[in-house]
């Protein structure tokens, strides 16, 4: 295999190359771990654009990028970075240890973005100003133009569709004199999974058990409390917590990952 530096380089390469072909935005944006593994550059269609023959090899050219080796990319929990950071330290390191933090935001290092990757929202504000230019010299822009047009035939269509469907007067009798009306239907409460009980037990009583203690997404200990929905400190959801093996998200009752199959138990 390449140099771990070589691999890094090209990991990286690829990745620009997809964002920008897919995702401009990217470029100065953040987007999520999941993503890169996922979307922009899989181990399945890239391994051999990066220079990598297992998918050993591909985690662990992700996971020292993400812990910020080479200063390519910058992930936004610090908890995530120190925690693969460590990992990778140790003799026999996870290297699928960046699965756990699926959801975590992470950006190129400004370094890395390549030259004018802001030129294009430049020329869409250049586009929107001329849509606003007087397109016959009258004082009116393209803008009003349109809305005028809309206005003007809205309008009428809506006018004719009235009158081919006939609609009912509310206050004229309908079938058996009853007064036309309008029924509101209310929508039942939402009701979260995890807060669900099992058929036959005492919806009264929660289960210590249950109690999350660990968030799921930055390793972070949660404080012991009742009700704790989000993490105090990366902000995410307690309720879905990602599969080790494709980093989909899991509701707390899964024994099995729905997208691969996973045990949790493994």
């Amino acid at each position: 295999m390449s140099p771990p530096g070589d691999v890094l380089q090209r990991f990286l390469e690829a990745l620009v190359q997809q964002i920008a072909a897919t995702r401009p935005e990217y470029l100065t944006g953040p987007f999520t771990v999941a993503e890169i593994y996922q979307d922009f550059v899989p181990y399945r269609s890239h391994g051999d654009l990066i220079g990598v023959e297992m998918n050993g090899d591909y985690e662990d050219a992700l996971a020292r990028l993400l812990s910020g080796e080479g200063d390519y990319l910058l992930l936004d929990s610090e908890v995530a970075r120190r925690e693969l950071q460590e990992e990778l330290a140790g003799p026999n390191p996870n290297t699928a240890l960046f699965r756990e933090f699926a959801a975590v935001d992470v950006r190129l290092h400004p370094s890395q973005v390549p030259l004018g990757a802001g030129a294009e929202s430049e020329v869409r504000a250049e586009d929107s100003e001329a849509d606003a230019i007087d397109v016959d010299g009258d004082g009116e822009s393209a803008e009003d133009w349109y809305g005028e047009l809309e206005a003007e035939f809205g309008a009428e269509l809506e006018g004719e569709l009235e009158a081919e469907l006939e609609l009912p007067d509310p206050r004229r009798p309908g079938e058996g004199g009853v007064v036309g009306h309008i029924e509101t239907i209310t929508a039942p409460p939402l009701v979260s999974i995890s807060a669900q009980a099992p058929a036959g037990a005492d919806s009264t009583a929660a289960d210590p058990s249950d109690r999350v203690t660990v968030c799921h997404w930055c390793r972070e200990a949660l404080p012991e409390r009742d009700s704790i929905h989000f993490c105090p400190f990366c902000g995410s959801d307690l309720c879905p917590s990602p599969c080790r093996e494709c980093g989909e998200a899991m509701e707390a009752r899964w024994q099995f990952c729905a997208s691969c199959g996973a045990s949790v138990r493994d």
